[in-house]
């Protein structure tokens, strides 16, 4: 199961940052992915970003705190040099992000 855990779609994101994207109705998702061996930190090839910088993009405060219970790492920053933080700060529906 690893290898199709790794896979990754054209613009290089793979399952955990789809489900990072997709917010709270995938923290379970997240979790198990972790288990079968996912990275929860997978770096999008292209732009450097995490699932952290995913849910941030996107406003999912549960899924930012369910990855950083996972031992997401904060300060990682993409390859403009953002954290996550960055991220939520400059999303329009990135306000309750930036809370946690």
């Amino acid at each position: 199961m690893q290898g199709s855990l790794e896979a990754e779609d054209l613009q290089g994101r793979r399952a955990v940052h789809h489900a990072a994207q997709a917010g709270d109705n995938s923290n379970s998702a997240l979790s198990l992915l972790q288990r079968e061996g996912a990275s929860i930190e997978a770096v999008i090839v292209n732009t450097g970003q995490t699932p952290l910088h995913c849910a941030a993009r996107e406003g999912q405060a549960g899924t930012i705190s369910t990855l950083l219970s996972l031992g997401a790492d904060p300060k990682l920053t993409d390859k403009t040099g953002k954290t996550a933080l960055d991220v939520a700060r400059q999303a329009r529906n990135g306000a309750e992000a930036v809370k946690v």
